[in-house]
């Protein structure tokens, strides 16, 4: 009795297995060509936008090239518009985020202003300081 068990050799090796298919995989001819993988929008997303979802857009945007070569074109046209939409999202989210920081800084900059003014006021309200008139700037040698 021989032992036909060898490490390292598999017995079906080139007999016609094929590899399964991807799942989900669609393998439908395509109708326009390659999608576009938004790769430039995704990147500036990244620099201008909001870093996390922009990462997920760039991730997105290259798996586009490899279902399309694997054959998965439903894939990767629904992996290309899933990339083209955190793209967009990341640079609206960015604006948002912009947004309310300038309206902060500006409440910011109202409040120190209407303190400094406060200050102002009980500075010249001290008897023997000098009064400083309402909408005049400091003299320079103040």
């Amino acid at each position: 009795m021989t032992n036909s068990y060898q490490p390292g050799f598999d017995s079906n090796y080139g007999t016609g297995a094929t590899s399964l298919p991807l799942q989900g995989a669609s393998r439908q001819a395509p109708m326009s060509g390659k999608p576009n993988d938004y790769l430039v929008l995704s990147v500036l997303s990244c620099i201008f936008g909001f870093f996390p979802l922009a990462l997920a857009a760039i991730l997105l945007s290259s798996r586009v090239d490899v279902l399309w070569a694997v054959g998965d074109y439903n894939g990767a046209l629904d992996t290309a518009q899933r990339a083209k939409k955190f793209g967009i999202w990341a640079i609206i989210i960015q604006v948002i985020v912009a947004v309310i920081a300038f309206i902060a800084f500006l409440s910011w900059f109202a409040f120190l202003m209407s303190m400094i003014h406060s200050t102002l006021q009980g500075i010249s309200n001290i008897p023997g300081a000098t009064s400083i008139p309402s909408g005049s700037p400091m003299p320079l040698g103040y």
